[in-house]
Formats: C-alpha cells, structure tokens, sequence
C-alpha cells in the first residue's frame, strides 16, 4: 500500500497533533535502515526505494514520488500505534485522577 508523505503527516496529526510542530510543513523524517538486499523498485516511478522505519515499522520510501510503501496492515499499525503514544502522553482527566487517589 503507497501512502503520499504528506497524506501520513496529516493522518498522524489527527491523532496525535503534538506528534510535530505545524511549522514543519507536510514532511516526515524517517530512520533509515541497514539492509544487505537490494533496494527495491519503486512500482510507481522505477526509482529505487529507501528502506526506512515509520512508527517502528520496516517500510520503503521513494524520494522521487515522495510516498512511502508498506505491506499488509503495516499503515494500520504506524496509525495505532500513534494513538497509544498520544494516549500515554495525555492521560485523561480519568486516569490522571485514578492515579492521584492510588499514587
């Protein structure tokens, strides 16, 4: 599944909008990663992919077209775990309570 950057930028930002400032625009930094295969083809445009890490996630990225590839349920996983993130970083007003009274 090809995901434009900035379309995954936007959909974590609905999740998580502390996740990065507004003022970065529509981009992503991802990790790169070492890898002893060959990089592979980009299916849109032929370039060769980069492999990268997005939310944990093994995934490929063309710089050309600027997307990023990821397989199966991958995309599902980057936004899930988004939302576990946001939520350990923002408690509710529940929780933060609950943990007043036991802690």
């Amino acid at each position: 599944m090809f995901v434009a950057v900035g379309d995954l930028v936007d959909e974590l930002l609905v999740i998580a909008p502390d996740l990065m400032p507004r003022s970065s625009g529509r981009t992503l930094k991802t990790l790169a990663r070492r890898t002893a295969l060959p990089l592979l083809a980009c299916p849109r445009c032929a370039a060769p992919m980069e492999p990268v890490f997005v939310g944990g996630i093994d995934a490929d990225r063309c710089y050309h077209d600027d997307h990023v590839w990821f397989d199966a349920s991958e995309h599902a996983v980057v936004l899930d775990r988004a939302r576990e993130q946001y939520a350990a970083r923002n408690p509710t007003l529940f929780a933060r309570l609950w943990n007043a009274l036991l802690g």
